[in-house]
């Protein structure tokens, strides 16, 4: 069953900079029932970007199992409700993710160089 892991969603690479502003965004204003209740036009406006940024964002979200969708309304997928982190966090583990990118393409590197 999935189970998302925010370290997996930090490592993601199809989510970038703006799908996870929306995720994080969302998380914090959810109701009980998980629902977002506010338009993606309403959200565009609050994190200043075009509503198509954010239409883009929900339907990669819901591709991924993060937002569910019924209809026109989106909800958080329940399994995010809890230790939610912040962005700052989300982007260290890109960071983190990055340099261990670049040490192995460096080894790599190294070692056909010989």
């Amino acid at each position: 069953m999935f189970k998302p892991n925010w370290q997996e969603i930090a490592t993601d690479a199809e989510l970038g900079r703006t799908e996870l502003r929306v995720l994080i965004w969302c998380s914090t204003v959810v109701g009980q029932d998980q629902r977002i209740r506010y338009t993606q036009k309403e959200i565009a406006g609050i994190l200043r970007v075009r509503p198509s940024v954010i239409n883009r964002a929900f339907q990669l979200l819901v591709s991924k199992g993060l937002l569910l969708q019924t209809g026109r309304q989106f909800a958080l997928n329940s399994r995010l409700a809890t230790d939610q982190p912040t962005l700052t966090e989300l982007v260290v583990l890109r960071r983190e993710e990055a340099k261990a990118l670049r040490q192995i393409e460096d080894t790599y590197t190294e070692e056909h160089a010989r």
